[in-house]
């Protein structure tokens, strides 16, 4: 366990003659014991921790657990082991412990411990609960009040496994630390302009793309506009066509129409020519057999009359003679009429 014993100083002017300076020792006493009163009546550790903070088994640093506490006495936490602490530690120190203080410390980081005095504190102890504890003690401190620094904190650099109290040490990690700051504020910043820039040429990318899919989607609504005007030429065509082919059509029909009507016509007329032809070849023929039946009626009379000329002469002898005598021609159809 690291023990610091450190009493702090006053300067005083030197003054001539002997009665300024028993007046100045005079000043400076009270003005010393005033700085013992202020500087026990509050602390302020600053906790620095190193990259490997509370590294375990496989070296990886972890967030650290550090328990502050007030004590009246350091006897029970001098004698208290580190699982006494991490699992009762209240019980453990039982009435030396006055105040109790917790902080979670990260790995390359600090970290502040402040806050005031109890009247009955003497001591400050601090437990720092590693992964894997050193072996001795250097895992917990003990402060005397009077070690505190009044003008400035005391300063304690924390490790993988153990806790030292070094100014130098606290320092030059705290150098370091803010170099590490810096470097990653500087990468930080980088990556914000490269985000930034990023984010810039994806937005320009992203409108570029957008101005593309714009021109694209006119060019394609303007190629639908066409397609779309073809299709109705297409289709005004076609129905000029139809109609051309239907007019056509309906010619074609009207001339057939015609031409059926013509040759219906035709067929009429020469149908009734040969009907008249037939109806005066029929009154001729009629004509004729009427002429040739009228013929045979006078043939036929003719026949009877000389049949009964026949039987007249026969009967009377000079009746023969006498018609003997004249000569027999047959009478024409015309004369007989």
């Amino acid at each position: 366990m690291i023990k610091l014993w450190a009493w702090g100083g006053v300067a005083l002017a030197l003054l001539s003659g002997c009665g300024a300076l028993q007046t100045g020792v005079a000043v400076g006493k009270v003005a010393a014991d005033e700085v013992v009163q202020a500087q026990h009546r509050q602390y302020d550790i600053d906790l620095v921790s190193e990259a490997a903070l509370n590294t375990n088994a496989q070296q990886v640093p972890h967030a650290l657990k550090v328990v502050l506490y007030q004590l009246s006495d350091a006897q029970a936490f001098t004698q208290a082991s580190y699982y006494d602490l991490l699992s009762n530690d209240q019980q453990v120190l039982g009435d030396s412990l006055l105040h109790r203080q917790e902080q979670v410390l990260l790995p390359f980081n600090q970290a502040r411990l402040a806050s005031k005095m109890a009247a009955e504190a003497q001591f400050l102890g601090l437990a720092f609960f590693f992964n894997q504890p050193d072996q001795g003690d250097g895992w917990k401190m003990l402060i005397p009040r009077q070690a505190l620094r009044l003008l400035r904190a005391t300063q304690i650099v924390v490790g993988s496994h153990t806790a030292v109290s070094s100014r130098d040490q606290a320092q030059a990690l705290l150098k370091a630390q803010k170099a590490a700051l810096k470097e990653a504020a500087r990468a930080e910043a980088a990556a914000a302009a490269a985000a930034l820039a990023a984010e810039e040429a994806q937005e320009k990318a992203q409108a570029k793309a957008a101005s593309e899919a714009a021109w694209a989607n006119k060019l394609a609504q303007k190629a639908a506009e066409d397609a779309a005007a073809a299709q109705a030429y297409a289709v005004e065509q076609e129905a000029k066509a139809a109609a051309k082919a239907v007019a056509k059509a309906e010619a074609a029909a009207q001339k057939a129409s015609l031409e059926a009507e013509r040759a219906q016509a035709r067929q009429a007329k020469e149908a009734a020519r040969a009907e008249a032809t037939a109806i005066k070849q029929a009154r001729q023929d009629q004509k004729q057999a009427d002429l040739a039946a009228q013929q045979a009626e006078a043939d036929r009379a003719w026949a009877e009359q000389a049949e009964a000329a026949a039987l007249a002469a026969v009967a009377v002898p000079q009746a023969i003679m006498t018609v003997a005598e004249q000569p027999l021609q047959a009478p024409m159809a015309e004369d007989r009429q």
